[in-house]
């Protein structure tokens, strides 16, 4: 277990590869927003563009914006307001309130849980759902998807110490790196139909 709290540490291999799959992440859908910009509609263009800088803006709060890499002092309010007095929102604290565990705690593990196991099912079983799908172009994923989201989480559950929250942020990124992946390799290799404006 001491090997796996050393890879995990601040700044250390698994932060590291963390980043690197959100900027993959990141470069995959602007690619593929360039690709395809000319036949997307204007909500499959909009969801892409959004796509990268949000991937883009995950990877920069993971690294607290180069803080640490450039050696830059927080200023007083993050100093005051942060867990880790970094100049980053995800450790920010408002009152008792840990707006990390929160989010990837609570929210995300909610939100994850409908994307990787309702929004395949109903896209299937609903055709209006389908067609809202369609529609924006956001990548869904499949069965295997949530199988490894739950095998996942189940090993990093057996972790002690809040290091592990390390390994659950990899495990996320890793799954929706995957399934924008398949989405951006799935388009490149058949030729759709034009979507309509």
């Amino acid at each position: 277990m001491q090997i796996l709290q050393e890879l995990a540490r601040e700044d250390g291999f698994i932060e590291n590869l963390t980043v690197i799959i959100l900027l993959m992440s990141a470069a995959i859908s602007w690619i593929h927003y360039r690709k395809k910009s000319s036949i997307w509609s204007k909500s499959q263009k909009a969801n892409y563009l959004l796509m990268t800088l949000f991937f883009v803006f995950l990877a920069g709060e993971e690294i607290s914006w180069g803080q640490r890499i450039l050696d830059i002092e927080s200023n007083e309010f993050f100093v005051q307001h942060n867990a880790q007095a970094e100049t980053n929102l995800h450790n920010m604290v408002i009152g008792d309130t840990k707006v990390n565990k929160l989010f990837f705690g609570k929210l995300i593990t909610v939100a994850l849980v409908m994307y990787l196991f309702i929004t395949p099912i109903a896209a299937t079983r609903w055709e209006k759902f389908n067609h809202l799908i369609q529609k924006t172009g956001l990548p869904i994923g499949n069965l295997i998807h949530g199988i490894v989201f739950i095998v996942g989480v189940m090993l990093i559950s057996l972790l002690d110490g809040g290091y592990k929250w390390e390994y659950y942020e990899l495990l996320v990124v890793g799954i929706v790196f995957s399934i924008v992946y398949k989405a951006f390799a799935k388009d490149k290799n058949s030729n759709p139909a034009i979507v309509t404006k």
